[in-house]
């Protein structure tokens, strides 16, 4: 189990990939989206993000173009467990090279959180500004198709303690297709 939060000061994009299978054929458009949510005590109010579809860079597994071309601003209530999406009406049909789901987190007032903490080496109380909400992910071994957006470039999700160095996290991510 594992979560992913945003800071303020430091936007970015978290995707998974969404691998293509020649079953699709029989419903080859995304109906649905559902995403899972981590219920925050640090956030009482209802927040936003942006939900993003990028094509695959063939040659360097990253993502590459957006999909879809009208901002998708979805809106979370407080404690939601998690956030189905119905995207049938923009007619995506399912690449074949397999395309990401992105979860961009918006840098905005109302999505502003504090959190205080202990650091673990200096014992001091660390307080930082969070970005809601605050997305589920699983923790599986080594996955080259997890990719963050930061820093204005992409990069493999990787952890940085070495205790989890052949490990990845993937967003709790799932999808409905539809003929």
């Amino acid at each position: 189990r594992f979560v992913f939060a945003g800071i303020k000061g430091y936007p970015w994009i978290v995707t998974k990939f969404f691998k293509y299978d020649e079953k699709y054929d029989k419903t080859p458009y995304l109906k649905e989206v559902v995403i899972h949510l981590n219920r925050s005590r640090f956030y009482k109010k209802n927040v936003k993000f942006r939900l993003r579809f990028y094509s695959i860079d063939e040659s360097t597994g990253k993502p590459l173009d957006d999909i879809l071309t009208q901002k998708l601003i979805i809106k979370v209530k407080k404690n939601s467990k998690k956030i189905k999406i119905d995207v049938a009406k923009f007619d995506i049909e399912y690449p074949k090279e397999g395309f990401f789901v992105g979860l961009e987190w918006l840098s905005i007032p109302s999505n502003f959180y504090e959190v205080t903490f202990k650091d673990s080496k200096t014992k001091q109380k660390i307080r930082q500004t969070h970005i809601a909400p605050v997305f589920k992910g699983l923790i599986a071994i080594k996955n080259k198709k997890t990719w963050i957006f930061s820093v204005g470039k992409w990069h493999q999700f990787k952890f940085l303690s070495s205790k989890f160095k052949k490990h990845t996290a993937i967003p709790a991510i799932s999808l409905t297709l539809s003929n």
